[in-house]
């Protein structure tokens, strides 16, 4: 999708935007993103300590796809993870040297730690 020039319409991502909506083109940090109410599902699911089954049933239900060619459903893939396993888990990712955003994505999963 070729974007105009920020700033640009705030609904041109259309009504039923979610990750999108509010963005500019001009307010797309992180600051800004959580001033529109980014992360706010992920603070409830940690501050209620929702059960992961629940949260896997959500994704499953909001019938939320991956950003890649098979657009594979994000909480069947979730669901796939074994919850009895109490060792150590590991999230792999396909940082595939096809896509345009390679460096970015192999630097950011070559640097990103989690505990």
């Amino acid at each position: 999708m070729g974007l105009p020039l920020p700033p640009f319409a705030t609904d041109i991502f259309g009504p039923d935007a979610v990750l999108m909506k509010g963005l500019d083109g001009l307010n797309w940090r992180l600051k800004d993103y959580e001033a529109r109410g980014g992360y706010q599902a992920l603070r409830k699911i940690l501050n209620e300590k929702i059960a992961p089954e629940t949260v896997i049933a959500e994704v499953k239900k909001s019938a939320l796809r991956g950003r890649g060619g098979a657009g594979f459903p994000a909480g069947l893939k979730w669901s796939f993870m074994p919850r009895q396993y109490q060792g150590d888990k590991y999230l792999v990712c396909n940082s595939d040297e096809a896509s345009r955003a390679r460096s970015r994505t192999a630097t950011s999963c070559a640097t990103t730690r989690t505990s």
